[in-house]
């Protein structure tokens, strides 16, 4: 098994300079520079989107780093936190947990909050995609117009109100009982807390479940188990653990 780390280029990003060099396992290399069977890259704004490409075209396996979707939102030059690592795809698709994920799960600081009970003085919050979002994913003028129907559809109780990204506090979470986004990662936060959510992307880790306690812990172990700290990747526990839920993939071939 050969993984390559790409390092951000046009223009560098340090995070993910130090990301790459922090990773255990994995060979620092530069673009240009031959691809391995699997091949990481921080970010898509960084020249992750031609890793992706060439990946694709010589059959090896991408696996896109970024913000991950526990612990938070960072900051830029603040490593805390975790990153998020999902093969193939810019952010995680659902695949089932593996013993490990959910062993995992219990060691990570992820609440799993009963479900809220509906209150018609709350609102339904609605984040709409990037520009950037929407021009890599190539998605249709009309897609916030179809997706705000399909709110208020599913929730006819409540006002659906459109809201800009950023950092959210306490107030926030009380004042909604559903939220609807892309594939946010504030979307991770409202599922611990028990608040229903939608997710309007094509392929998602929540791929819109019912809202039943086993499917809500089978997500959240799966996250877990792709998600992980700078520490972590130094030590080797996020190589490892990698390799064992398949996102780093041994055999040849792209699965």
């Amino acid at each position: 098994m050969m993984l390559n780390f790409f390092l951000p280029w046009n223009p560098p990003h340090k995070d993910g300079e130090s990301i790459a060099n922090s990773f255990f396992g994995a060979k620092v290399v530069r673009h240009g520079q031959p691809l391995a069977d699997n091949n990481m890259h921080y970010g898509i704004l960084h020249g992750g989107t031609d890793i992706k490409n060439r990946c694709r075209a010589e059959n090896k396996h991408w696996i896109h780093v970024d913000h991950g979707q526990i612990g938070g939102a960072h900051g830029p030059g603040d490593l805390t936190g975790y990153y998020r690592f999902s093969r193939g795809h810019r952010s995680n698709i659902y695949r089932e947990p593996s013993p490990r994920d959910r062993y995992r799960l219990k060691k990570l600081p992820v609440k799993q909050l009963p479900w809220r009970q509906p209150d018609k003085r709350r609102f339904i919050a609605y984040q709409p995609p990037s520009q950037f979002m929407f021009h890599y994913c190539r998605l249709p003028p009309d897609f916030d117009a179809k997706w705000l129907r399909i709110a208020q559809e599913f929730w006819p109780e409540h006002e659906v109100k459109v809201m800009d990204k950023g950092k959210k506090d306490e107030s926030f979470f009380e004042a909604i009982d559903g939220f609807v986004s892309f594939d946010s990662g504030l979307a991770c936060e409202c599922l611990q807390r028990g608040i229903q959510i939608l997710m309007t992307a094509k392929e998602t880790w929540w791929p819109n479940l019912k809202f039943t306690d086993e499917n809500r812990e089978k997500v959240l172990a799966y996250l877990a188990g792709r998600n992980f700290t700078i520490e972590e990747m130094q030590t080797g526990e996020a190589l490892f653990h990698l390799i064992d839920n398949g996102e780093i993939v041994v055999s040849k071939g792209v699965a």
